[in-house]
């Protein structure tokens, strides 16, 4: 099938069902070019499954629109690599949901760039686990606004290590409540 998704146009693609999207193996998924990712319907992408999520490349995750990302389910979210999650823009991060960021492993949490890391709101931190906050580079942690600490949970600020919290700006340390010591 991949030589005829290949040469499927946008709008043959994207009005195709998605019994058909489904069926699609990796090598289809790798055969699509990121303009034809991007013109799948927001229901075709719910239909990918992990093999056809983890077969896409960065350009073809990158095209994915901000509102197929933030209609993805958690589980289809967590199907990403380290690369393509480290692709991914920080639009689409902000598009991302809670549930989305935290079924992430650490080692996919800790592929975010600095960018990606300092999109992620208080709302979207909020189901990550002190574990999770360990895994971050010193670079990462600082890389989170005032708000996001501010709204980090006494849990959630003892999994930061010591290099993390040395690596914090003044206003970083300021925004720290004192219940969160």
């Amino acid at each position: 099938m991949a030589s005829v998704v290949s040469g499927m146009s946008t709008a043959t693609l994207a009005a195709e069902s998605t019994t058909f999207i489904a069926s699609l193996a990796a090598s289809d998924m790798i055969a699509m070019t990121a303009a034809q990712v991007a013109a799948l319907t927001t229901t075709q992408i719910n239909a990918l499954v992990d093999t056809q999520l983890q077969a896409l490349g960065t350009s073809q995750v990158t095209a994915i629109s901000t509102t197929d990302i933030a209609a993805l389910s958690a589980t289809q979210f967590s199907y990403f690599s380290v690369v393509q999650l480290a692709a991914l823009t920080t639009a689409q991060i902000v598009a991302s949901t809670s549930s989305d960021i935290a079924a992430l492993t650490n080692s996919q949490l800790s592929s975010f760039t600095t960018a990606q890391i300092g999109a992620l709101t208080s709302g979207k931190i909020a189901g990550l686990t002190s574990d999770q906050f360990a895994a971050l580079t010193t670079a990462q942690a600082k890389a989170f606004t005032t708000a996001v600490i501010n709204a980090i949970s006494n849990t959630q600020i003892l999994g930061l290590t010591s290099a993390q919290l040395a690596g914090f700006s003044t206003a970083q340390v300021t925004a720290i409540t004192s219940t969160d010591i």
